[in-house]
């Protein structure tokens, strides 16, 4: 009798135990959202802003206010361009940069970045971002992603002798994020 409620114990035990198991809710689908969007800042004497440069980089700070297609919530974004080479290096090196910096108004922030070198005499390879999860933070954390851009540059605004006082930056961006 003892070995018979012994048994009924632990085929009840295991029951519950896969029914426990078998009603676990499985990890949400990643979700990817297509990127294709032009933000639009401005620079370069702007209160906050620098721009400048040498003989070898230039840079340029800029900022902006935009909506990302199927990101949650308008975002200020503030970003940062550098061009240029190392001609002195052996091998001479070229060098472009670009960290895109979104906040969302609770402050959760996406950042997408590039950092490129390559050998001077090697063709310019095309400018690619991806998704730095070490500095998205928030809402924004499990994103990942990649994609292209480029970079235009205008005069936004003239002094009255005509020289520019600030640049406008237009940056189209295409590519994919994905929340996992």
């Amino acid at each position: 009798m003892r070995f018979v409620v012994i048994i009924a114990s632990l085929g009840a035990a295991l029951a519950l135990a896969s029914t426990a198991v078998a009603e676990t809710p499985a990890a949400p689908a990643a979700k990817t959202i297509s990127v294709d969007t032009t933000i639009i800042g401005t620079g370069c004497g702007i209160t906050g802003t620098t721009c400048g440069g040498n003989c070898c980089l230039l840079f340029w700070n800029f900022g902006g206010r935009t909506k990302i297609p199927n990101v949650p919530a308008s975002l200020r974004f503030t970003g940062s361009y550098t061009e240029g080479g190392v001609p002195l290096s052996d091998p001479a090196m070229r060098i472009r940069a670009l960290t895109l910096t979104f906040v969302a108004g609770n402050g959760d922030q996406l950042v997408l970045d590039e950092n490129a070198t390559w050998l001077a005499t090697d063709p310019v390879p095309p400018p690619t971002w991806t998704v730095d999860q070490a500095l998205s933070t928030g809402r924004y954390a499990g994103y990942t992603g990649s994609g292209g851009y480029s970079v235009v540059m205008d005069c936004a605004s003239f002094d009255s002798g005509g020289n520019c006082t600030s640049e406008q930056f237009t940056i189209p961006l295409n590519g994919s994020l994905t929340l996992r």
